[in-house]
């Protein structure tokens, strides 16, 4: 929903320039995406741990 908004507005900003809109929302958005992705990624690891003492630390904190 945030991507949309954001977009949208640059395009009504950009009077519909297709390529000036893009450009603005990669740059307003780039840094809070990448934070996302990085939580993402760090939070999937906690459900795929990589040693057997993952393995059990994740199996007794789910249950």
């Amino acid at each position: 929903m945030l991507g949309a908004y954001v977009l949208a507005e640059g395009l009504n900003i950009a009077d519909g320039d297709f390529a000036r809109a893009f450009s603005a929302y990669e740059q307003r958005l780039r840094g809070f995406m990448l934070r996302q992705q990085d939580a993402a990624m760090r939070f999937a690891a906690s459900f795929t741990p990589r040693s057997r003492v993952g393995l059990l630390v994740r199996d007794c904190v789910v249950r």
